[in-house]
C-alpha cells in the first residue's frame, strides 16, 4: 500500500493540476519547503519540517464554506493564507505557521450576453461577460470561450488561475497589448471580506475595494468569483519562434537591440516572451488578429541589420524564425491538460517589474541593457503598450 501511495505521488509531483488540488501543493517547491527541504527522494530516515505549509487547510467546497472558514481565522486570530492554481511565484499563498484556505474546488464557467450592473438608479452598459469560479485554470476557460466563439483576456499557461493571485497581481496576457491586463477587463468581484460577508465589488458598489482588488493584490479577503468582460473571437494569431545565438562579445549588442525594439513591436501589437542569456536569445512571439508572417518578420529587420553587421565584424551571429498561424486563442493550448508538464515541482524565486517604454530609449536603454546582462536568468514579456 505504501509503495502505491509513493509510486502515485511521484507520478503527480511535478504536474501543475495535480498540485492544484493538493492542500500542501505549489508550483514553486520553494514556497512549501523555506529554509528546510522536504523531497520525495529523501531518506525516509530524515525527518521533514512543515517549511511553508500552512498547519492547516480548509479546502472549501462552496461560499458558505469560505464564509466558516474566514470566520474561524478570524475568531482564532490565524495568520491566513489563500491558495488557488498555486502559481504564486512571490509566496502570498503560503507561510509558516499560518492558517489556509483552498479555493481551488470553487468552479464555475458561465457567459452572460445581455449583462448589467445595477445600483440603485444607476445602470451600467449592457455587456456580454463571463462569471469565473475562484478555482478554475484558464485552459478550462478558453477552452469554454472557444465553444462560445468569443475570446477572454487571460494567463499563457494551461494552470495559471483564472479568478485568483493572476488577476489580483494585474494579469499579464497575450493579449494585453489588443485589450489591456487582465484588471482592466474585470466587470465585477464577489468576495469573502474578513468580517465573513461575501460582498460585491464592482465600478457602483464598493468602489474602493473594486479598485484595490485590480492589481492590489491579496489580503482583502477570499475572492470566490470574477467576471470579466469578453471580447469577439480571434479569427487568427501569428506565433513567430526565434532564437539568436551569438559569441559573448555581442550579448550587449543583440539585447539592447532587441530591447530597443521594444516600442515598435508595441506598435505592431506584438507580445510574448524573450529569454536572453550570453550566447543566445529565444523568444515566442505572437501578433493577434493577424495572419501577415512576413510583416512580423520584417519587423524584426534590426535585429537581422545587427547580426549581419556582428557577422562581417568577425563575431558570428545567426537570427533563426520560425512562424505558423493558430486560428484561435485556445488553438494554442492543443495537448491534453492532464499530460502536460509545465515544470511544476521545480523551486525558483523570481521578482518583477513593469517596465514603461521610455526606459527603451537612449541612455535609460544603455543603463537597463547593462543591468540586464548582469543578471543570471532573465524572463521578458512583451506586454506591448495596453490601449486601455
Amino acid at each position: 500500500m505504501k509503495r502505491h501511495v509513493v509510486s502515485r505521488n511521484r507520478t503527480g509531483l511535478g504536474t501543475q493540476f495535480w498540485r492544484a488540488q493538493q492542500p500542501g501543493g505549489y508550483q514553486d517547491v520553494a514556497w512549501e519547503n523555506g529554509d528546510s527541504y522536504c523531497n520525495i527522494d529523501n531518506d525516509p530516515n530524515t525527518p521533514c519540517a512543515q517549511g511553508l505549509v500552512p498547519q492547516y487547510v480548509a479546502k472549501v467546497q462552496n461560499v458558505d464554506d469560505v464564509k466558516a472558514a474566514v470566520n474561524f481565522a478570524r475568531q482564532h486570530k490565524l495568520n491566513t493564507r489563500v491558495k488557488g492554481a498555486s502559481h504564486d511565484y512571490l509566496g502570498r499563498s503560503s507561510g509558516n505557521g499560518t492558517f489556509g484556505i483552498s479555493t481551488i474546488d470553487l468552479k464555475g464557467i458561465q457567459f452572460e450576453d445581455n449583462f448589467t450592473l445595477n445600483h440603485g438608479s444607476a445602470r451600467s452598459a449592457t455587456q456580454s461577460v463571463v462569471h469565473i469560479g475562484a478555482g478554475e485554470h484558464w485552459y478550462y476557460v478558453y477552452k469554454a470561450a472557444d465553444a462560445r466563439g468569443v475570446s477572454v483576456v487571460g494567463g499563457a499557461s494551461y494552470s495559471v488561475g483564472a479568478a485568483g493571485g493572476w488577476v489580483l497581481g494585474g494579469g499579464h496576457s497575450a493579449l494585453s497589448p489588443q485589450y489591456g491586463l487582465g484588471v482592466d477587463n474585470v466587470i465585477q468581484f464577489e468576495i469573502v471580506t474578513p468580517d465573513g460577508k461575501l460582498r460585491t465589488a464592482n465600478q457602483y458598489e464598493n468602489k474602493d475595494l473594486f479598485w484595490a482588488l485590480r492589481g492590489g493584490g491579496p489580503g482583502f479577503g477570499v475572492v470566490t468569483k470574477v467576471t470579466y468582460k469578453t471580447h469577439p473571437a480571434i479569427p487568427a494569431i501569428v506565433a513567430l519562434l526565434m532564437n539568436v545565438t551569438y559569441t559573448n562579445a555581442s550579448y550587449h549588442g543583440a539585447l539592447k537591440t532587441f530591447l530597443s525594439m521594444q516600442p515598435d513591436l508595441a506598435a505592431h501589437n506584438f507580445s510574448g516572451y524573450m529569454y536572453p542569456s550570453n550566447t543566445n536569445l529565444l523568444a515566442e512571439l505572437l501578433v493577434a488578429n493577424s495572419a501577415d508572417l512576413n510583416g512580423a518578420n520584417a519587423t524584426l529587420k534590426p535585429l537581422f541589420d545587427f547580426a549581419e553587421a556582428e557577422t562581417t565584424a568577425g563575431r558570428p551571429m545567426l537570427v533563426q524564425t520560425m512562424g505558423y498561424v493558430v486560428p484561435s486563442v485556445f488553438s494554442m493550448f492543443p495537448d491534453d491538460p492532464a499530460t502536460v508538464n509545465e515544470g511544476s515541482g521545480s523551486a525558483a524565486i523570481l521578482g518583477s517589474r513593469l517596465v514603461p517604454l521610455d526606459i527603451f530609449k537612449g541612455a535609460r536603454l544603455e543603463a537597463f541593457t547593462t543591468f540586464l546582462v548582469k543578471q543570471p536568468f532573465i524572463s521578458i514579456l512583451h506586454l506591448g503598450e495596453s490601449p486601455i
